[in-house]
């Protein structure tokens, strides 16, 4: 299978090897995908959240729930056609900017400018205040989900939190 990682969560067994879990996502829908220690080692330089890989596995349905036990990971060519695949997906994706306040327009500029240099099809939200009382802004901006945005959005301080659904 061939898809996008999200929700990816490490952690160690009982004799303290490291293995992984996470969600393995394409335009038909998701699956659990379980990474045992014995496959971890080959599969580390591609267990990112929003790498585009490709599972070879078994399938496993205990306690009727379908899991893909790996066997393999590797990266996926990221050919036109998966790139086109891609952006369909994120057309169906948000980044949400959580933020106490309405920043000054020194902020705003420069999350703009961060937006703009990630061109894509997530719809960019500022959420402004907490709780019930907080607004949902929609904005003109749309991005390409990677992790170099998120490390760039979490770099201002003004934001408090940057949610993906």
């Amino acid at each position: 299978m061939g898809g996008i990682i999200s929700r990816l969560k490490r952690i160690l067994t009982r004799k303290n090897d490291p293995m992984a879990f996470f969600t393995l996502e394409d335009l038909t829908g998701s699956i659990e995908v379980l990474v045992f220690p014995t496959v971890m080692e080959k599969a580390l330089p591609f267990l990112l959240n929003d790498k585009i890989v490709q599972v070879t596995g078994r399938l496993s349905d205990k306690d009727e729930e379908f899991k893909l036990i790996a066997d393999n990971i590797t990266e996926l060519p990221n050919d036109e056609v998966y790139a086109m695949a891609l952006s369909q997906m994120e057309k169906s994706r948000q980044v949400v900017l959580h933020m106490a306040a309405l920043a000054n327009k020194e902020v705003l500029n420069r999350i703009k400018d961060i937006l703009q240099n990630h061109p894509g099809n997530a719809q960019v939200y500022l959420s402004i205040g907490s709780g019930l009382g907080a607004k949902k802004i929609k904005t003109q901006s749309q991005v390409a989900m990677s992790n170099e945005l998120m490390a760039e959005l979490r770099l201002i301080p003004e934001i408090d939190m940057v949610d993906v659904d």
